[in-house]
């Protein structure tokens, strides 16, 4: 059987056999074609998300307690898939927590515009009369991916 070489890899099966002591190969009368598929087409598409939350905190988180935060972004399409995320703390001041983060992103996608989500998690421990207490509050926002260089403002509120 000939090898074909029309834009394809052609491999040969080899079998082994334990001949007197030693490993000899022997080719098989069989080839395996492997047709070449196309590399998804790509555009990159980079920038900054201007990440800021402004969240009520609760009576039961005085003034110093520590706020704990996550920030991620992704943009999954039909070939490829993007995240990036940013962790960190704040403190509460004045029964508030203001948060921050600049987040630059690189991403490969199919096509400019495809959706971005970006979320931020955050979570506090407290302490009322000897009895513990885990707070959280999550968001999420979803919208088309930006154009390259741009900084982008993500704003998130809420309570805690």
């Amino acid at each position: 059987m000939g090898t074909r070489w029309t834009g394809a890899i052609a491999l040969a099966v080899v079998a082994s056999t334990w001949v007197g002591g030693g490993l000899r190969a022997e080719p098989k009368n069989s080839a395996m074609v492997v047709e070449p598929r196309l590399a998804p087409t790509s555009v990159g598409v980079g920038g900054t998300l201007a990440i800021t939350a402004t969240i009520a905190a609760s009576p039961d988180l005085p003034d110093g307690s520590t706020v704990f935060y996550s920030a991620n972004a992704n943009a999954v399409d039909a070939s490829f898939s993007n995240a990036h995320s940013v962790a960190g703390s704040a403190t509460v001041i004045g029964r508030k927590v203001a948060i921050s983060v600049a987040m630059p992103y690189l991403w490969k996608l199919v096509a400019a515009g495809e959706d971005m989500t970006v979320s931020m998690f955050v979570s506090a421990n407290s302490s009322v009369a000897g009895v513990g207490h885990s707070l959280t509050a999550s968001f999420s926002k979803t919208f088309a991916t930006p154009g390259s260089g741009v900084t982008t403002p993500v704003a998130f509120s809420g309570a805690l």
